[in-house]
């Protein structure tokens, strides 16, 4: 939209229990409000995720995304999110969540790194490490022209609620 506004539509499609088909729709707004000569980036997303109604409860969240030049071709990126879920099978309280990524450029289009996503659960009743969801593993990506870029990692549960292997693909076109 402009420079400091970016607005995202993501359909989510996966074959969870064997059958392939359409799960949400997460409708993105990030409003980049600090960018500095130093490396450090920071902006404010808010989201909405709509589940097709059978997969759980929608969820409205904000968070607060930061990224960091830490060296020639070296990225790091920290988000925090809090929210709320609404519909069936909603959690009480709030929920929390953290993202991590450190990416290397290997080339003018390609990185690589590694990421973690990690779900603390509800602040009405917090769990124990392995009650929650926490997921660490690869990242590939690389740019396809001026305004694509493709995507592909895969996260591996390091607590037992977790799933075991969790691959995903992205790809994304900038208008």
């Amino acid at each position: 939209m402009r420079d400091d506004l970016r607005l995202r539509a993501t359909a989510i499609f996966n074959n969870a229990g064997g059958d392939q088909r359409f799960r949400y729709l997460q409708l993105e707004a990030h409003h980049h409000f600090a960018r500095s000569a130093h490396g450090w980036n920071s902006g404010v997303q808010y989201q909405a995720q709509i589940p097709d109604g059978n997969d759980g409860p929608g969820r409205l969240r904000v968070a607060w995304a930061n990224s960091f030049d830490v060296g020639e071709n070296w990225e790091l990126r920290a988000v925090g999110l809090i929210g709320r879920e609404f519909g069936d099978q909603r959690a009480r309280g709030l929920i929390l969540e953290t993202r991590g990524e450190a990416m290397r450029q290997l080339t003018r289009r390609v990185s690589f790194g590694v990421q973690s996503f990690n779900f603390y659960r509800s602040t009405a009743g917090p769990d124990a490490f392995n009650n929650q969801n926490h997921s660490l593993g690869p990242q590939l990506r690389s740019r396809l022209g001026r305004n694509a870029i493709i995507q592909v990692d895969a996260l591996f549960g390091v607590s037992e609620s977790a799933p075991d292997v969790n691959g995903r693909f992205l790809l994304q076109y900038r208008l």
